[in-house]
């Protein structure tokens, strides 16, 4: 029995170290796919092999299934149903986007071979320093970034994920995590600095949701371990918390009025979002115009109506958002149901809730929002990734990136599995 448990010990301390690597090293295409922006990588071949590890050990469909498994298969067959029936009356459903749901599942596995949870708290440290200490080559030029778009290219601020919006819902991930721990251990000043800190990393970026995300979700985490009173009862970290967005809002205006040195020009976009007037009407007017018989991009908004008042984000979303809507409604009532299949949003929609609903519908998403309370009902300190993924599914397509989805599940598969994590 002993000599079983440690090759048990053994195996799964080789699995949980190759997915930690994966996690971290950038990701580059060894072979392109026509029309899709992920390809073969190294990350595939070596998930095979743990997957495959995984199957000969009764892992990845355990001979006594959990519910959190049963749930989340569930959801990846629904997905394939989808794209089954889907590719009946479109070409645009892609099965590249059931088999990463598939594929990310390795790492909630890892994740709960993981009983010495100080593992994981070390693991994001170390992937934080690396985050950090990769962006600032990257922000002089020094260093390229593997963009799941440009490929390896200056000037992009990725870290070592597939794009700027990729690494801050990352270190964002990681961060609140940390941030339960240190208020945990009442060491609620290093909280508060690293909290700064981190907003400063996002700011310098230009990352707007992820942002707004870390406040709300570190506000409910003071609530939750200390109380607000408690915490805001010092006089500073009351003043900082009422100085830092005010002067996060003067530092956006000054910059987009160009006050500010031309290396801040990313946190302008912030300030932008309040200069965008009438965009609910202009999403209304442009639904009202596509075509979504013609091809999506055939009906450039930009052609359409002047834009220049319009915050660049925005635009981009309502060209989006309005033509798969359109689609979407136009197939129902079983597109309500099924959705009208994995991938057929293209390769960025913008809004990660939305793709789950319009691409999956209502069986897809209520499947995964189940999973989800799987690993909340365990652990209900697992409420704070689930609500930094949650809230950047708002406006970012986190739910299909393979370097947020593996760091989330892992972290999960953590969660899940110790009971007593961040508890004491």
């Amino acid at each position: 029995m002993q000599y079983t448990l440690e090759k048990n010990k053994i195996y799964q301390s080789i699995i949980i170290s190759l997915l930690l690597i994966l996690i971290i090293i950038p990701k580059y295409n060894l072979i392109n796919f026509p029309g899709e922006t992920a390809g073969l990588r190294v990350d595939d071949i070596l998930l095979l092999f743990c997957a495959f590890v995984l199957f000969y050990k009764n892992q990845l469909i355990p001979l006594k299934i959990e519910m959190a498994w049963l749930i989340y298969y569930f959801f990846v067959l629904a997905a394939f149903i989808s794209y089954i029936f889907n590719t009946f009356v479109s070409d645009e459903p892609s099965l590249f986007y059931v088999l990463r749901y598939l594929e990310y599942f390795v790492f909630f596995i890892a994740g709960s071979f993981l009983t010495r949870t100080s593992v994981l708290l070390k693991f994001l440290v170390i992937y934080c320093v690396i985050q950090l200490f990769t962006l600032i080559p990257q922000s002089f030029d020094l260093l390229p970034a593997f963009s799941s778009t440009a490929g390896v290219s200056f000037g992009i601020l990725a870290g070592t994920t597939g794009g700027p919006w990729e690494v801050t819902v990352t270190l964002s991930l990681s961060i609140v995590v940390l941030l339960d721990y240190l208020l945990v251990n009442k060491k609620s000043n290093q909280a508060l600095a690293l909290f700064l800190f981190t907003n400063l990393i996002f700011l310098f970026i230009g990352q707007r949701s992820p942002i707004v995300a870390i406040i709300l979700v570190f506000s409910l985490m003071i609530y939750r371990r200390i109380g607000l009173y408690l915490f805001f009862k010092s006089t500073y970290k009351f003043l900082i918390f009422l100085i830092f967005p005010i002067g996060f809002y003067l530092f956006s205006k000054f910059q987009t009025d160009g006050y500010l040195f031309s290396i801040f020009a990313a946190p302008s976009r912030f300030i932008s979002i309040f200069n965008s007037k009438g965009s609910y009407l202009f999403f209304l007017d442009y639904y009202k115009f596509i075509d979504i018989e013609m091809p999506r991009y055939t009906q450039a908004i930009g052609q359409w109506k002047d834009i220049s008042h319009l915050d660049l984000s925005w635009v981009q979303r309502i060209e989006k958002w309005s033509y798969i809507i359109k689609k979407f409604v136009a197939m129902m009532p079983q597109s309500l149901f099924l959705g009208i299949g994995p991938g057929s949003s293209g390769p960025s929609l913008d809004s990660g809730i939305l793709r789950l609903f319009l691409e999956n519908g209502l069986i897809g998403i209520t499947l995964f929002l189940a999973f989800l309370r799987q690993i909340y009902i365990s652990n209900k300190n697992s409420i704070a990734i689930i609500l930094i993924l949650f809230l950047n599914m708002i406006f970012i397509d986190v739910n299909i990136a393979y370097k947020v989805m593996s760091l989330f599940l892992f972290i999960s598969g953590t969660f899940f599995r110790n009971k007593d994590f961040l508890n004491s």
